[in-house]
């Protein structure tokens, strides 16, 4: 055999061992989709039950697709809200603050987490993600009536003033406003 019909005989196996490689590929990751749909339908289950109070049978499909999906920030989510009508607020908390690493931009996600912050009386913590929220979403007006809400009863006035004025520039004026502003 001379060295060039060797080099082909190389060349045909490294395209066979290439082309087996992307189909071995091509499988795997139609498998990893197919088992994201399942989880996904687990969840939407585990939705299900949540919206008919059924808590604890939330809470088992969830934590058994975080054991198969940890990174399912749509789980975490939900079982954060799972926890936290079960008053379990340090479990809530420990979820929510999951999903928010999980997928940073969910304005849902963060939103909770602020609003479990202000029922457990930590209002710095929350002030903090709503003025970040504030800033990814300028055009939210709750966010910005929270964050004078929050202003106020940390007793940081000039702030909730401010806010009250950023909301003004941004809606207009209206009653509800000066309202917010007399109280």
């Amino acid at each position: 055999m001379c060295l060039n019909d060797h080099r082909r005989m190389n060349r045909k196996i490294l395209i066979y061992i290439f082309i087996l490689l992307l189909s071995v590929l091509s499988v795997v990751r139609a498998e990893a989709q197919s088992l994201k749909a399942v989880y996904e339908n687990h969840v939407l289950d585990a939705v299900q039950k949540y919206d008919s109070g059924n808590y604890d049978a939330a809470i088992g499909i969830l934590n058994a697709v975080l054991e198969k999906d940890p990174d399912n920030d749509a789980a975490c989510y939900y079982l954060a809200l799972s926890y936290l009508f079960k008053k379990e607020l340090d479990a809530a908390e420990s979820f929510l603050k999951r999903a928010v690493d999980l997928d940073k931009s969910n304005f849902w996600y963060r939103q909770r987490l602020a609003t479990l912050y202000s029922m457990t009386s930590r209002g710095e913590l929350a002030i903090d993600i709503y003025e970040k929220l504030l800033a990814d979403f300028p055009k939210k007006s709750d966010i910005y009536l929270e964050l004078v809400e929050l202003y106020a009863a940390q007793k940081e006035i000039d702030k909730a003033l401010e806010t009250i004025e950023e909301v003004e520039k941004v809606f207009g004026v209206t009653e509800s406003l000066a309202v917010y502003r007399f109280n």
